[in-house]
Parts: structure tokens; sequence; C-alpha cells
């Protein structure tokens, strides 16, 4: 049942209260403010009948202490008073109380106020339960779509990698090299493509196997992306092919750039379970400006990598 908490300073009339609601409710009682506020703090009632004129601590200071306390704010004050003088009804409301009534009352009257009041805060809890959830929910939701867009960004990112090298895979450079002649015909600026070719890789492959030839492979791309300066991208474009886009880079500089490159491979150690292997590339490049054709300037700097085979291998040639 529910537990309604009594403050009057004269017995007899917590014996007629307490007679009336004693089928309906566990009655507690108490003769004064003080009293009340310790009863309350410990037994946190459902409810609070409360006189006003009270020798000591009066109800509506009591109530005031009631409200400012975290674990007794919520419980519903009702004022009982021998008199309907405004002045006390209004301080009583002050003090946070949600209603009085005035002796002598009739019991189903009290006995109204109190389920009103009860089921009124019975309601609150419930929508503060319901609250409490929807933010329970609602942080859940704003995990659940964080982890989701972090695994669509992850799906992303693997759907552009090379999973042996862990560069940019050719479908990558491809959405990226549209995005740079959009730029150029915007700006009016010239980039350079360099396709770049291990070479021998067949003979390597045939020689140490084709896990000695992932090695090569992964190293190499670690060389060219180490190399490269911020801005330019590589990708594996196919096989032991890799392609270098180098954004607002004219002839001079992408052959300094595919220059520093190529001496970093020849000068890199290689070494593959006790074989210390000699790695070489070459390196085909061609200018795109705005008014070019993107697979023009591809067929070209393919053009000029197989130029540079037939050249020796291990340089860089530009169409």
């Amino acid at each position: 049942m529910p537990k309604v908490l009594i403050v009057d300073d004269v017995p007899a009339n917590l014996k007629i209260i307490g007679e009336l609601l004693r089928d309906e409710f566990d009655v507690y009682v108490a003769t004064s403010g003080e009293t009340a506020l310790s009863v309350a703090y410990s037994l946190l009632p459902d409810v609070i009948l409360m006189d006003i004129i009270m020798p000591g601590m009066d109800g509506v200071t009591a109530c005031r202490w009631l409200q400012n306390h975290p674990d007794t704010a919520e419980i519903p004050v009702i004022f009982i008073t021998a008199k309907q003088h405004t002045e006390d009804i209004v301080k009583g409301f002050e003090a946070g109380g949600v209603d009085y009534i005035t002796k002598p009352f009739h019991p189903s009257e009290l006995y109204a106020r109190l389920t009103t009041h009860l089921e009124v805060k019975r309601s609150r809890e419930e929508l503060r339960k319901n609250a409490e959830r929807l933010r329970e929910l609602n942080d859940e939701l704003e995990r659940t779509n964080s982890q989701l867009e972090e695994a669509i960004e992850r799906l992303h990112v693997a759907a552009m990698t090379d999973h042996l090298t862990g560069v940019a895979n050719r479908r990558f450079m491809v959405d990226k090299i549209h995005e740079e002649i959009v730029r150029n015909k915007r700006t009016g600026r010239t980039c350079s493509f360099v396709i770049a070719d291990i070479d021998n890789f067949k003979k390597i492959n045939d020689t140490y196997g084709h896990e000695c030839g992932d090695y090569v492979l992964k190293t190499v791309a670690q060389v060219l992306r180490a190399g490269l300066r911020a801005g330019d991208f590589v990708a594996r474009w196919g096989g032991e092919e890799f392609f270098l886009l180098l954004p607002e880079t004219e002839r001079e500089g992408a052959i300094h750039v595919s220059e520093k490159l190529r001496e970093r491979i020849e000068q890199k150690q290689f070494i593959y379970f006790g074989h210390s292997i000699h790695i070489t590339m070459t390196f085909g490049i061609a200018l795109y400006d705005a008014s070019g054709n993107m697979d023009t300037s591809i067929r070209l700097a393919d053009q000029a990598l197989y130029e540079g085979k037939d050249r020796g291998k291990n340089c860089v040639v530009v169409l």
C-alpha cells in the first residue's frame, strides 16, 4: 500500500486522520516539523499531509526543507489548515506544496485529493522512467550509428585499398584522377601521370618464389609512399605496376620526383631470407593539362614506361 506521512502537533488529529486512511494506506505520523523531516528522509513516503501551523518548525518551512533535499523533492505535500487565509495558502504553494485541504473536511474529499496526487506522482515517475529509457535508447542508437559509420568507413577504405601492399588500388586512383581533372579544368594547371614498373619482376618470382615477390611489392609500395610529397598519390595499378598522380606538377617537377624515387628503390636493400635482391624500377611520365584527355595521357605514360624498358630499364622517360 502507499505510504502516507501525517504531520500535526495535535495527537487527536493524527488519530482521526490515521483511522480514516488506515485501510488504504500505510500510515506514519509526526508531531512536529523537525520530526517530519527525520521520518521523511528515512521513510520516503509516497505522500505527506502537513499541518501548516505548528510550534517550532511550521509546515511551510518543513515543506521547503523537503523540496530542497534530492531524496524528498518529488514527494507531494498536501497542507492541512484550519484557516483559509490566502497568505498562508500562497506561502504553502511557494514552498512546494501541491494542494491544501481545510479543516474540517469530509473523508471522501481527503481520500480523493490523496489518490489524485498519488496518481500524478506515479505518472511523473513513469514519465521520468520513460524519458530515461528514451535517453538510454538514444545513446544506444548514437553508438550504433557511430559503429555503423565506422564500419562503412572501414569498408570504403578496404574497397579503395590494395590488400597486399596497403596503398590505394586502381579504383581509388581512377576516382582521384577524375577529381584532379575537374580541378585542372577549373584552374588551368597541369598535373603529371607516372606509371612505374618493377624491372625483371617475373625473374624474381621464378628465382625466389611468389612470397618473395609479395615482399618486394610491399616494400616498393612503402618506399614510393614515403618518398612522395604531401598532396601526391600512389596506387598499385596492377601486377608490378604503380601509378603516381602528381597534382600541379610540370615536366621538370615530375622528372625530379620520379628520379628521386628511382634512386631510393635502387639504393634500397631488399633482403629476403638471407638473399640480397637488387631491385630497380622504370618510370614513364605523361603530362595532363586542361585541354588534354585522361585516357590519352595514361596511354602516353604507359608508352613512356615501355620506351624506358627498351632503353635498358631503371630510368625515367617523359612523353
